[in-house]
């Protein structure tokens, strides 16, 4: 797959995320296949992912899987969130809470969602990057198929980090394609490096990103 030309250099793969290695709760031969979409609210051009992960993944690693796919850089806290309960990926500070939150650690995919259920995941609690984590599927793997982490699809680029949030990022994007030359898009393409393409989306890097999650 050929990846676009002439983008800005912070728009190249810059995920990351702090993970030794990636934990299940249960064995991973007793996991289930299933397919994720993640899309990130209130987005336009609307950027989505399409993952597959085992059942049995813990909250915590596939905080991390999420972080990777969008391209995100781990940064800030992340949290998932179903119904009034918050399973939050680290916990320091906890006490800082006036009502109860339970540790993602504790809890796998499968403790939470079958197939067609949604929860949400928040990224950055500042910029409040709040994206939908919805279950497609969830199916037994062939006989051979190995329980791995994979990237099946998406679209549209990952909005740099500290921008805002989505009101923030709404913003850049209309003064970079309506003002172009006006002084605070000059300020833009200095923070950013280069131009910026709101379609791109660095697939290849991605799904590489992801695949080495299973050899960790």
């Amino acid at each position: 797959m050929e990846q676009k030309k002439e983008i800005a250099p912070c728009q190249g793969y810059r995920g990351y995320a702090d993970i030794g290695s990636v934990e299940y709760k249960y064995p991973l031969k007793k996991s289930l296949k299933c397919v994720l979409r993640i899309k990130l609210v209130g987005s336009s051009p609307r950027v989505w992912r399409e993952i597959a992960v085992p059942s049995t993944i813990k909250l915590t690693s596939l905080a991390h899987v999420i972080i990777l796919a969008m391209g995100w850089e781990e940064s800030h806290l992340s949290m998932f969130k179903k119904w009034r309960k918050e399973y939050h990926v680290y916990m320091d500070g906890a006490d800082m809470y006036d009502y109860p939150i339970e540790d993602a650690a504790d809890y796998a995919l499968c403790d939470l969602l079958s197939a067609d259920e949604e929860m949400t995941f928040l990224y950055d609690f500042g910029d409040s990057w709040r994206h939908t984590m919805k279950v497609l599927d969830c199916v037994e793997y062939d006989k051979d198929e190995k329980q791995y982490i994979r990237l099946l699809d998406g679209k549209n680029a990952c909005p740099p980090n500290d921008v805002g949030g989505i009101n923030g990022y709404k913003e850049m994007l209309r003064i970079l394609k309506e003002e172009p030359d006006d002084e605070e898009a000059q300020e833009y393409y200095t923070w950013l490096g280069s131009k910026w393409d709101d379609e791109f989306f660095p697939a290849i890097d991605t799904a590489i990103a992801l695949n080495e999650l299973n050899h960790m």
